[in-house]
């Protein structure tokens, strides 16, 4: 697929608008079948090396290797699986940004609601690269006492679970406005990401209050959680991606398909 940005205000029912009239030009070549299939291989290629520097560790005792074993364990940060997932989120959020200024050249009613979904994707890049949410743990902690916590022993996830449904609400007219396919793919993505990110890390939390951060099931349940994670995230890149192929004309886009 190639993709041109290009808003024209002047035209806005032109299939390809003057470039010397645009405010915003991107020029993208892209098989989105070959790139998911490409990432999701990825994402499985990390998901097996997290698994085995896991089963080394455990059956050698060995938990550093050169440095490589944590360098490839999904639940550590500042490593490969860390940057790729970071990677994915920037890509989503420079995808998003590209939409929203053509959202404010044509005025359209849901900009807003595209920048709000842009600049999250921004924060959770960075998050993801510092993990910036769980600096939340410590208080929550402190406000929910020194009892067992269960669920909640990543306690920061509490806070986001408020958020979540806060966005949720404020989010439902946006998704009911989208093409249907794009509402289906946006809300299969989202719900495996959330699925990942906070039902996972809870049932890592629980585990890992029990048994601690060693124990091989809570080790499990880490890799499923950034895996389902990335594989959202890619779901979510798909999904703008098809919603950029197939309404391109609505957001005062030029599409071409390769042959």
């Amino acid at each position: 697929m190639r993709i041109v940005v290009s808003p024209n205000t002047e035209n806005p029912s032109a299939s390809f608008p003057d470039p010397k009239a645009s405010c915003l030009q991107l020029s993208l070549d892209i098989g989105i079948a070959g790139l998911t299939k490409a990432l999701a291989a990825v994402v499985f290629a990390l998901a097996a090396a997290s698994a085995g520097a896991h089963l080394i560790t455990r059956f050698t005792g060995r938990d550093h290797l050169l440095g490589l074993i944590p360098m490839f364990q999904m639940e550590h940060e500042g490593n490969v699986p860390a940057l790729f997932s970071g990677l994915l989120l920037l890509a989503s959020a420079l995808l998003l940004l590209v939409i929203v200024r053509s959202k404010q050249a044509s005025a359209d009613p849901f900009a807003r609601h595209w920048t709000v979904l842009c600049c999250g994707f921004f924060l959770m890049t960075l998050d993801e690269l510092v993990r910036l949410h769980e600096m939340m743990s410590a208080p929550m902690r402190l406000l929910l006492g020194q009892g067992k916590l269960g669920l909640f022993y990543f306690s920061w996830v509490l806070p986001a679970l408020a958020m979540i449904s806060l966005l949720g609400i404020y989010f439902v007219k946006f998704l009911l406005h989208l093409p249907r396919p794009s509402m289906y793919r946006f809300v299969a993505a989202g719900g495996l990401y959330l699925s990942g990110c906070v039902g996972m890390e809870m049932l890592g939390g629980w585990r890992a209050e029990t048994h601690g951060s060693r124990d091989p099931i809570f080790l499990a349940f880490s890799t499923t959680e950034e895996t389902m994670e990335m594989t959202g995230i890619i779901l979510f890149l798909r999904a703008l991606l098809l919603y950029l192929r197939d309404y391109a004309p609505r957001l005062q886009f030029a599409t071409r398909l390769n042959p």
